[in-house]
């Protein structure tokens, strides 16, 4: 875990335990009233420890969720308090949460060792919800909330003005190039541009380390060249088939940008072309 300032508490390297994905960035806020956290645990053994730390920094008030994938809703299960998200996340998180079957089952099998924790398990939804932007007050903290789609369609951005801190969701990662599985890649790129634009000096992203505006532009221009990239074979002509076996997406090759699997990478692709042959 790594404390941003006085008040702002991130941990971006969860470990699994297994070869199943260890989730995405989880954050709280220490407000004078009680705590906000920005995100669960996937993993349900880590969401247990967070709940522990949260404690000892003051009474958990809420939980925000910027996005609707289970890297950020599944541990919702864990932290009994209202879960504030956009209205289009809360449609979404049940579909994520069952595309591949029981969630509870699925947690069982990638975590074994966490079968005891996940007995009872159910999907925790937001109970309060916004269109496109609300704020929270906590104490002498201000929480805009604020719909900025890209990665998901109700991907959600939480601004701190007295902290200059921004956690981005998954419109921007640090080293890291997620899946685009629900992606709008121009709306994403406009969120980004919108990000750049705001009074911030730590970007916690949802995956990898806190950024300063440098790391968001170089993000940026990464995913700038992936959908360069895949207009240039649709303006060719290529058919969608064509371009998921021929286009690569030119994510760096080397330490700075961590790749999803080939599989996924080629799904990526087709993602692009789904969506910007919808723009041309």
């Amino acid at each position: 875990m790594k404390q941003l300032t006085a008040n702002v508490y991130v941990e971006t390297r969860w470990t699994s335990g297994t070869h199943a994905s260890a989730g995405s960035t989880s954050s709280f806020v220490v407000t004078s009233e009680g705590v906000v956290m920005i995100d669960a645990p996937l993993v349900p053994a880590n969401a247990i420890k967070w709940r522990e730390i949260i404690a000892e920094k003051g009474q958990l008030l809420y939980l925000i969720n910027t996005g609707c994938h289970s890297d950020h809703t599944s541990g919702n299960y864990f932290f009994p308090v209202p879960v504030i998200a956009s209205e289009e996340t809360r449609k979404a998180i049940p579909f994520n949460l069952t595309k591949d079957g029981d969630q509870g089952q699925k947690l069982k099998r990638n975590y074994p060792f966490c079968a005891e924790l996940v007995e009872g398990y159910h999907m925790r939804l937001p109970s309060l919800t916004f269109s496109e932007r609300l704020t929270l007050y906590a104490g002498e903290h201000t929480f805009e909330l604020i719909h900025l789609p890209g990665h998901s369609p109700g991907e959600t951005a939480v601004y701190l003005p007295q902290e200059k801190v921004l956690f981005t969701g998954d419109n921007f990662a640090n080293g890291y190039q997620p899946k685009v599985s629900d992606c709008y890649p121009l709306d994403q790129l406009e969120s980004l541009r919108k990000i750049l634009d705001m009074d911030v000096e730590y970007y916690v992203p949802g995956h990898g380390d806190a950024g300063d505006k440098q790391a968001v532009r170089t993000y940026m221009a990464m995913f700038q060249r992936c959908v360069d990239t895949v207009m240039e074979a649709i303006q060719k002509g290529m058919t969608r088939e064509e371009t998921m076996d021929r286009v690569r997406l030119p994510i760096p090759e080397d330490l700075i940008f961590r790749h999803p699997e080939p599989e996924q990478l080629k799904k990526d692709v087709g993602r692009f072309y789904d969506m910007l042959s919808r723009a041309k």
